[in-house]
């Protein structure tokens, strides 16, 4: 009967020690999706950051020309500034979209993932072959105690295999 018990306990070690390797898995998981955050978060911060500098360029080409005297050379400066500043606006604004795009399906990614795990049944068979093997064990320990307090204690168990 002992070896039984520690056979058993044996199998639970071993289960708890699954139970914690998953645990660990969803955490690494729980890391990735932060990281993945941050570094949206950090892009977006450096987007506002360019776009800000673009604006006090904006600003300095405007009144570079509100200082010049001659009205048509600063038009025409001014134009060619704008248009400088409108392309580098542009270009920003495009690799500010495409890395939107790229975090947004990396999330979309780890969400799919993260679903999937979440409907996968969360043990392997083993986890079940163990509750039939408990459910066993338990039944044979109600036979013997019932044998036992029908006999006054002076029945013996009937072996079983384990692994049936």
């Amino acid at each position: 009967m002992q070896l039984r018990f520690d056979a058993f306990d044996l199998e639970v070690k071993a289960l708890q020690a699954r139970g914690n390797e998953f645990g660990q898995h969803l955490d690494a998981h729980l890391v990735q999706l932060n990281g993945v955050e941050v570094a949206f978060k950090g892009h977006v911060a450096d987007g506002f950051t360019n776009v800000e500098k673009e604006l006090a360029n904006i600003k300095a080409v405007f009144n570079s020309a509100q200082a010049n005297t001659s009205g048509n050379e600063a038009v025409a400066g001014v134009n060619l500034q704008f248009e400088l500043l409108k392309a580098g606006v542009q270009a920003e604004f495009v690799a500010l979209k495409s890395e939107l795009e790229v975090q947004r399906n990396a999330i979309g990614a780890l969400q799919d993932h993260a679903n999937a795990v979440a409907k996968a049944k969360c043990h392997c068979v083993h986890l079940d072959e163990l509750a039939a093997r408990i459910q066993n064990f338990e039944r044979e320990l109600a036979v013997v105690a019932a044998a036992k307090q029908a006999t006054g204690g002076l029945c013996r168990p009937k072996r079983y295999s384990w692994h049936s």
